[in-house]
């Protein structure tokens, strides 16, 4: 009675369970499935019911079928199955035997885990970034094929080894970013953060909250539990302040005492907390000048300026050009899936070219040619003076080339070219008439100066 009872209850048994329910017969020919089958794999029960699971997976509903499987390996087994809407199953088959040992029956059951492997795939991608962050890429090399360059690598290593602060000098774009990672990953702090901060991208009125942190409730729009400043966060590691230059004559003040006393006070606070982190600065203006001027503190200026590092402008270090170019454009074939080289005569004009605009300016350059060139060999550098009323000229160049790429191409030229020159997002979006939030996220997304919130940490 209990046996005719459970026969008779079936479909509520299938019902009750929260997997996908497929019962099949020993020939693979289905007797029987969940409501959920239909959601699942875009079947009703009276389209799939007297089919055999062969005929499904011919017809694509899914791919490879567990019934086949089972029946053929007779035993329990479990696989990833991919449904014809691109889903991924977790799907497991069971056999039912008859007393001779042949199959009577297979009962599979199936969940969607779509959604999980593309969270694992993040978490991977994450975890991947993570370490190439934590041991320094060849993204993040620096190519030293110039004598002036192989003689900054030899300042790096020297500097890396004292624990003293440093000033980084140079023309916008050639490089000091790249230098300030360099000291730090070859310092003793190379396993604590790596905290960089744009002083002329955070506005004024936020500068000191973001940089020293605040106490809950210390200004209007604070958060109720208050917030560490860069400088905490550089705790054990190392704190690049970029465009030093710009720091107000106030917080300059600020920074001495943290820097003389290291302990930092928070906005709002009384409390000092140490800080242990090693300063390294950067600036494309004449500090020496600006103190004669007062507009920088003479007092800062000597504590920052115990180890100092001139990077040179790339016209100068013609040697590293040639190198430099065939890096990023290996680094653009990649993200564009092209195979693209040089040929002679953009090989000349990447040499002969000045490069006001630095290694910024050649990876804008490389990245420009790459997309706007057709066939393989670039022989012609784009360095962005195209006569755009020649409509023969246009059709010449663009014929087969991706819109959507090109657009976007030229609207970073457009965000770098204002970013380079304003130094603010408020200011870029003023003078490109879009909103401080469109600026902010545009700059983000094509200077690779300006990250997240103004602010890059690297463990």
């Amino acid at each position: 009675m209990k046996q005719k009872e459970l026969i008779d209850n079936i479909d509520l048994i299938l019902e009750a369970t929260h997997d996908d329910l497929l019962i099949s017969d020993g020939e693979g020919r289905i007797i029987a499935v969940s409501s959920s089958f239909e959601e699942q794999y875009g079947l009703t029960e009276e389209e799939t019911l007297g089919k055999t699971v062969f005929q499904l997976e011919e017809e694509g509903y899914f791919k490879p079928s567990i019934v086949s499987r089972v029946l053929k390996e007779k035993t329990r087994i479990s696989l990833q199955q991919e449904n014809n809407v691109g889903g991924i199953i977790l799907v497991t088959g069971i056999p039912v035997f008859n007393d001779d040992g042949s199959i009577r029956f297979v009962i599979s059951y199936s969940r969607d885990i779509t959604e999980m492997v593309q969270l694992q795939k993040q978490v991977k991608e994450y975890s991947e970034e993570l370490n190439r962050l934590r041991s320094g890429s060849e993204a993040d090399q620096i190519i030293a094929e110039s004598k002036e360059a192989r003689d900054m690598m030899e300042s790096v290593s020297t500097m890396a080894a004292y624990d003293a602060n440093v000033v980084l000098t140079g023309p916008s774009g050639a490089g000091k970013t790249m230098y300030a990672r360099q000291i730090h990953r070859q310092s003793e702090r190379k396993n604590g953060p790596f905290i960089e901060v744009n002083c002329a991208a955070i506005p004024e009125a936020l500068l000191e909250s973001e940089l020293f942190g605040y106490e809950r409730g210390a200004f209007t729009g604070a958060s109720e539990k208050g917030k560490a400043g860069f400088v905490e966060l550089a705790d054990k590691g190392t704190l690049f302040l970029d465009e030093i230059s710009e720091l107000p004559l106030p917080l300059q003040a600020k920074l001495l005492k943290v820097i003389q006393d290291k302990t930092v006070t928070r906005v709002g606070g009384t409390k000092e907390k140490k800080v242990d982190f090693r300063l390294i600065t950067a600036t494309n203006r004449d500090l020496a000048a600006l103190v004669r001027e007062g507009k920088f503190r003479e007092d800062l200026y000597y504590r920052l300026n115990v180890l100092h590092l001139d990077v040179p402008p790339l016209a100068v270090r013609k040697d590293d050009i040639l190198p430099l170019a065939e890096y990023f454009l290996q680094k653009f074939n990649g993200k564009y899936g092209q195979d693209k080289t040089f040929g002679p005569g953009a090989l000349k004009q990447l040499q002969q070219y000045k490069w006001p605009g630095n290694v910024r300016e050649l990876s804008n350059v490389v990245e420009r040619s790459a997309m706007m060139t057709r066939g393989d060999t670039i022989e012609e550098i784009a360095f962005g003076n195209m006569d755009v009323t020649n409509p023969e000229q246009i059709m010449d160049v663009f014929e087969g080339i991706d819109l959507n790429a090109h657009m976007e191409a030229i609207e970073g030229e457009i965000i770098r070219k204002a970013w380079e020159q304003c130094r603010s997002s408020t200011k870029v979006a003023k003078i490109l008439s879009v909103s401080q939030p469109t600026a902010h996220r545009k700059i983000k997304k094509y200077c690779p100066d300006y990250a997240e919130q103004n602010t890059v940490i690297h463990y």
